[in-house]
């Protein structure tokens, strides 16, 4: 038989016919599934390969000409990272704000790290912007007034009809605030810290000539926007001799539409509360009085009144207005014993008695 014949076996009884070929007709035909197991091995090298050479920091220009534009002053950062995800967090770091022309200082603020957690998966389905978390570490804040009011962190507002973003918590590590203000003759430095839903500050400078101690411990910083919950506060303030305590509650802060505090003030002399409560005050002997103080309609109200000027004791309301051109006071005073000495600085003289309680000879 010829190289290509085919052959033919015939059994005794089988029957069975057999052909093939001498040589093979082409190489064995590769399945689909072979080429989709090749496509996706390089698909998976092809992203992973895009993964490890990926650097967020391309997009930290955009970042920063996006800060600046909102802080209206030019704005740096040495890093960018950025873990993607149905929880995506994002994180600034080496944050640098320059202050505005007409301010002296090289930065109106810096921060060691800003941080945020944003739901991707809320924002792509309702566009709502939710932030579960915001850390911000190690802050240092300029804040400069000059005399004519004007600040190195004003900021012209964009109107906006966007909802505002919903931000679950706020958290400041080792924040220190420098304030300088000339009008009030104010300078002071402030150290901020956030707890467990509540922020502390203590801070000492001077104030109306007068060196000034502050330490405070309010609610946390985003409840201050709760104007139904209210907001605790517990202040010691001390400028120069004058000591202020005030504790209790808030009721909607950033509008102050009412209070329930309580307010002990105390102190060698009340004409030294100007600076503080912008309130003319005639001189007066060493005095400490306490009572509720409390907003409403817009004016200011010291209730329940009840303490010691000098020899005399002091008891009743007080009530400020604020509005128009000048503050304004007004007093309902009731006292069971008035030394007479002690309203001296009603009528331009010295008050009190030299052998007032707290009064010196001088």
């Amino acid at each position: 038989m010829g190289p290509n014949a085919a052959q033919t076996i015939r059994g005794p009884n089988l029957g069975i016919r057999m052909s093939a070929s001498a040589e093979p007709t082409g190489r064995p035909r590769k399945s689909k599934w072979h080429w989709l197991g090749g496509s996706a091995l390089v698909l998976i090298v092809g992203v992973a390969l895009i993964a490890w050479l990926w650097d967020w920091n391309w997009f930290r220009p955009l970042v920063e000409a996006r800060l600046s534009a909102a802080l209206g002053r030019p704005v740096t950062i040495d890093r960018l990272e950025v873990h993607p995800g149905r929880i995506t967090q994002v994180s600034v770091y080496g944050v640098k704000a320059a202050n505005p022309p007409g301010f002296d200082g090289a930065n109106s603020a810096t921060l060691n790290r800003f941080s945020m957690t944003f739901e991707a998966e809320t924002w792509l389905r309702s566009r709502r912007i939710v932030i579960p978390l915001i850390e911000i570490d190690q802050p240092d804040i300029d804040y400069v007034q000059n005399n004519s009011g004007k600040s190195n962190w004003d900021i012209a507002g964009s109107s906006s009809s966007s909802a505002p973003p919903e931000i679950g918590n706020l958290q400041i590590q080792a924040g220190v605030a420098h304030i300088h203000m000339e009008k009030e003759q104010a300078d002071a430095t402030m150290n901020i810290a956030t707890q467990v839903d509540s922020v502390v500050v203590n801070g000492k400078g001077t104030y109306a000539h007068q060196p000034i101690v502050v330490q405070a411990l309010g609610g946390a910083l985003l409840a201050l926007r709760d104007a139904a919950s209210p907001y605790p506060i517990d202040l010691q303030l001390g400028n120069g001799p004058t000591r202020i305590t005030l504790k209790g509650h808030i009721r909607d802060p950033l509008a102050l539409r009412g209070a329930d505090l309580n307010l002990v003030l105390a102190g060698p002399n009340m004409e030294l509360l100007l600076p503080l409560t912008g309130i003319a005050t005639p001189k007066t002997p060493p005095y400490k009085i306490s009572g509720r103080l409390d907003f409403e309609g817009g004016r200011i109200k010291f209730t329940g009144m009840t303490g010691q000027v000098g020899s005399s004791d002091l008891n009743g309301d007080l009530e400020i207005n604020p509005a128009g051109q000048r503050p304004t006071l007004t007093a309902d005073l009731l006292s069971h014993r008035v030394d007479m000495e002690d309203l001296g600085g009603f009528v331009g003289s010295t008050p009190g008695r030299t052998t007032t309680p707290g009064q010196s000879p001088q």
